[in-house]
């Protein structure tokens, strides 16, 4: 939750100023205002080199580390790491130049530099090296030709010394300054000190919590000298003022800290152009939700948290998206597994992973979907499911009513009508040519009520947004009125009955008429109380209907990527299903079942918060804020 900070001014010896931010920094609790908003002094080169080094030793595999208590020595440490990664990579440009040089000319043969100045000298003849396309360039008496590689040709050319020698355009010459031999010893020096490099430098990787453990304390004592910038000195620089913002549950504490010191604390008017802190204390659920949040951006100080209601909507929101229960299984055991690995620190995150496969493996439970496999309506799984049962209501729905949707089921499946009851119409099957079976009308009709689905949480969670500051904006009382009005009234004009004509036997005319007039008193309701909120301001609340309304279709795109995501699950198993070979059938399931995880991740991941952070926050956050940073020690 938010908690509402306070400004306080603290006045105290000079002499103490020290010791009062040393003890602040133990405590963590006071947010330091710097009243001349300086520049913030840049870190030493000694912290630039240790977060370096520790950059390199985090590339390398882990090593158990030794455990130290002091940090001589550590930029002497800092500066060897870094110079041995210098080191490594020079040696790697300089082997990877070699390599080049020997792939350019090893077509032409072994021979010895010595010879051909030899032969220079001595025979009065000159040999160069040629390449050109292939097929551009024809031997001739004093042109020879070597061979091919990789599309072009190459060429050895005898010249007598101070005579020119007509050469095609299309040669280029290659320049040979050192023997294949000579390369080829050149490259075994630069991989053995390159391999004496690497080994010190793993060696080195036994130090890294050394560095680590210095950056802090570097860290922590170049915080302490910024924040003492931000003190005035007054009464002839013996005394010492500075302001801070502390959150008003943790006041009493700071006064007991400060009690056996000589500085007085008073609390002290927030004035209008104050920029004051966001202050979030969370625990368990709330605490991840809180992560996901400051992912967009940080709560006001006047903003409601938002955190437990983000992390519930994105999990509810996720789960629709994956839309199977065994893809959620299957990333609640790899959860599982990591969270209970040795090593591992992350364990937030691994614990906001575990509350999303929980809700997967819940949603695909709630609606039978595991693999995309097509289980029969006669499972245990089909009859204990909440889905399938809202499917025999909406079958018996249209089958009372005669409707045009029950002439429809009947035109496609003639067989339905001889049935007794709403389990055995949804149970029939068509058996495609692959051998793989298929139950169309219950997958008809179990998507129509998903998508349904949707669009009613949709309407619930822009209505929950909307309440959480009905006092900021009145107007939302209307808004909610009319998206619940739309709700019952659409269904009538499109001929389509919802949930609650074959859940709560209400009429479809008698909804919509309903719905209509809940619509109008909504559109009006929110109009006149923005304009008693906002006075002439408030007859800009009607060009809202577009935006409200856009909103709340947009959660349509949770039965779309659910739909999308289970179609090609379903897919998959079917090709799966009529291959010959079952090595082939296994191979194809677990390449296209990882292949649409992915998908399904990434679009879970990307639209269940964009849902939040887009459609929802327009009604219920201001953002903008400024996190509450204290003056505390870096502890890991």
């Amino acid at each position: 939750m938010r908690i509402d900070v306070k400004k306080f001014l603290f006045l105290g010896v000079k002499n103490q100023l020290q010791t009062f931010l040393r003890l602040a920094q133990e405590v963590g609790l006071i947010h330091f205002i710097d009243q001349r908003s300086q520049k913030i002094r840049e870190v030493s080169g000694v912290v630039e080199n240790i977060m370096q080094a520790i950059r390199v030793l985090r590339g390398l595999p882990e090593a158990e580390q030794i455990k130290v208590e002091e940090t001589k020595g550590v930029n002497r440490l800092a500066l060897k790491v870094l110079h041995l990664q210098d080191l490594i990579t020079r040696l790697e440009e300089e082997e990877k130049g070699a390599l080049l040089e020997m792939s350019r000319q090893r077509i032409f043969g072994r021979f010895s530099l010595d010879d051909v100045r030899y032969v220079a000298e001595k025979g009065k003849r000159i040999l160069r090296f040629f390449f050109a396309k292939r097929g551009r360039v024809q031997e001739s008496n004093s042109l020879f030709f070597v061979g091919t590689e990789l599309g072009l040709d190459y060429f050895v050319s005898i010249e007598s010394v101070g005579g020119e020698m007509s050469l095609p355009d299309e040669l280029v010459e290659i320049k040979i300054e050192h023997s294949l031999q000579d390369l080829e010893r050149n490259v075994f020096e630069i991989r053995r000190e390159k391999n004496a490099a690497e080994m010190e430098l793993k060696a080195l990787s036994s130090k890294k919590s050394m560095l680590e453990k210095a950056l802090l304390l570097h860290l922590d004592r170049y915080h302490l000298e910024v924040t003492s910038k931000f003190a005035d000195d007054v009464a002839d620089d013996r005394l010492f003022v500075v302001e801070g913002w502390i959150p008003e549950n943790k006041v009493d504490m700071v006064h007991a800290l400060l009690k056996d010191m000589e500085i007085q604390v008073d609390e002290i008017a927030v004035e209008s152009d104050d920029h004051v802190p966001t202050y979030l204390e969370n625990e368990g659920l709330s605490r991840l939700g809180e992560d996901l949040v400051h992912v967009y951006d940080t709560p006001s100080a006047s903003d409601k948290d938002p955190s437990l209601w983000v992390l519930l909507s994105f999990a509810l929101f996720f789960a629709m998206i994956i839309g199977d229960g065994g893809y959620g299984l299957i990333f609640l055991l790899a959860a599982l597994y990591f969270r209970f690995r040795k090593g591992v620190k992350s364990f937030r995150i691994l614990n906001l992973v575990l509350v999303l496969c929980v809700f997967c493996v819940g949603w695909g439970a709630l609606t039978h979907s595991f693999f995309g496999m097509q289980l029969s309506p006669k499972s245990a799984l089909r009859k204990v499911s909440p889905l399938q049962r809202l499917a025999e209501k909406k079958v018996g729905y249209h089958r009372a009513s005669q409707d045009a949707a029950w002439k429809e089921f009947v035109l496609k499946y003639p067989e339905i009508e001889s049935k007794q009851s709403e389990r055995e119409i949804l149970e029939q099957k068509r058996v495609k040519a692959s051998g793989y079976e298929v139950y169309e009308l219950l997958d008809s009709v179990s998507n129509s009520i998903l998508l349904e689905l949707s669009l009613l949480f949709g309407i619930i969670h822009v209505t929950c947004g909307f309440v959480r500051y009905l006092r900021r904006n009145l107007a939302g009382i209307g808004w909610i009125l009319a998206l619940f009005g739309g709700y019952l009234y659409f269904p009538h004009y499109l001929g389509a009955p919802s949930l609650v004509q074959y859940l709560f036997d209400v009429s479809l005319e008698s909804a919509g008429r309903e719905g209509l007039n809940l619509m109008g008193a909504g559109l009006f309701l929110a109009l006149f109380l923005a304009v008693y909120q906002r006075r002439f301001l408030g007859l800009l609340e009607i060009t809202s209907i577009v935006q409200v309304f856009a909103d709340v279709l947009s959660y349509l795109r949770l039965y779309a990527l659910g739909l999308a995501g289970s179609i090609i699950s379903a897919t998959v198993n079917e090709i799966a299903a009529s291959l010959p070979l079952y090595i082939l059938s296994i191979l194809l399931l677990v390449i296209g079942h990882s292949f649409n995880m992915v998908l399904s991740i990434i679009s879970g991941v990307i639209h269940g918060l964009r849902l939040n952070f887009i459609e929802w926050y327009h009604y219920c956050f201001e953002g903008g804020g400024r996190l509450f940073a204290p003056l505390k020690k870096i502890r890991t």
